[in-house]
């Protein structure tokens, strides 16, 4: 089974890559802060390439229609990019953080209440 110290070394390794993930965001978009579309499309594609050689059978019999994947990839795309978009308006890094923190709680509490 997993053990406790096991847990804790993954939350520790998952916070310091979202927080190295997050300062090259900042550097990249400071030196061209049109590229956040680019940024995000090629964070995508290598997404979907590591997907597909670690479980190729996604595409050829998935557990969810390939559609629905769409739309929640669709909307997540552009949700992510509009929150990429607004460093591009010379908001601090921080604050764009607590803005998509909060809307995970807010999203979490909706489906909560919607879902009871």
């Amino acid at each position: 089974g997993i053990n406790a110290e096991y847990g804790v070394m993954v939350m520790i390794g998952t916070v310091a890559i979202c927080c190295a993930n997050v300062l090259c965001l900042e550097k990249i978009m400071k030196e061209a802060p049109n590229s956040s579309a680019l940024v995000l499309i090629v964070n995508y594609i290598l997404i979907i390439g590591e997907t597909l050689l670690r479980s190729p059978s996604t595409l050829t019999s998935p557990s969810v229609p390939l559609s629905n994947y769409l739309i929640i990839t669709l909307l997540n795309f552009s949700h992510s990019l509009l929150n990429n978009m607004a460093l591009a308006y010379n908001v601090d890094m921080p604050t764009v953080l607590i803005i998509r923190a909060g809307s995970i709680l807010a999203n979490m509490a909706v489906s909560i209440v919607a879902f009871r």
